[in-house]
């Protein structure tokens, strides 16, 4: 069965499949890409991916996740062509847009020799 769009804002869009309850977004499972993302456009998993979403999830065609590369944003994606060498997938509707990366200041002043280890340590954990 190929889901429903309902909805007239990107936040309370849900997906509807005659006999079952609306899904939101954010109970999708989620997969990080490589591949640009683009309105109409389908892609071809690679082998782990594919594992993951056909062995792991048990998903079949017409089953919709969130796709996601750290540029284009969030999209629904829908499967086409579920094999286990490679899953087909067609971009539905864009769900997120990507966020600009934060422009992050750290300062510091080493009064103390013996802390600065400390210090670069928590540095490294705020990213």
């Amino acid at each position: 069965m190929r889901p429903i769009l309902c909805g007239n804002a990107c936040l309370s869009l849900s997906v509807v499949v005659p006999g079952k309850m609306p899904r939101t977004y954010k109970s999708f499972a989620r997969l990080f890409v490589e591949a640009d993302l683009r309105p109409g456009s389908s892609l071809t998993l690679g082998h782990e991916q594919t594992s993951y979403l056909v062995s792991v999830l048990r998903l079949k065609a017409d089953d919709s996740v969130i796709l996601f590369n750290g540029r284009d944003g969030a999209w629904l994606a829908r499967i086409t062509d579920p094999h286990r060498k490679g899953v087909t997938m067609e971009l539905v509707v864009q769900t997120a847009h990507q966020t600009p990366a934060a422009d992050l200041w750290f300062g510091f002043a080493p009064l103390k020799t013996g802390r600065l280890d400390y210090l670069v340590q928590k540095a490294t954990e705020m990213g």
